[in-house]
């Protein structure tokens, strides 16, 4: 990688002043990005910052949310825009 060092997508920073820790990458409601990809996601890299917006396309990521909620509720951030 020639010196450079490799983002760590596990890592969490926080969200402002808010106190929330999160992912340092997102997933957004409206690229169509299926439900078990977002699942993977979280599980698999720690993307816990989901951005839900009623003006995008919601079903694939209210299945996800619904999906991983029971389980890791404290653990999501959601954003409704």
């Amino acid at each position: 990688m020639h010196g450079r060092a490799r983002m760590d997508f596990r890592e969490r920073v926080p969200l402002g002043g808010t106190g929330l820790m999160v992912s340092r990458l997102g997933s957004a409601s409206g690229y169509g990005v299926p439900p078990a990809a977002i699942e993977k996601a979280f599980h698999e890299y720690g993307i816990n910052y989901l951005y839900i917006s009623p003006y995008l396309k919601l079903g694939n990521m209210i299945q996800a949310v619904r999906s991983l909620a029971p389980a890791h509720r404290d653990e999501l951030c959601i954003v409704l825009a």
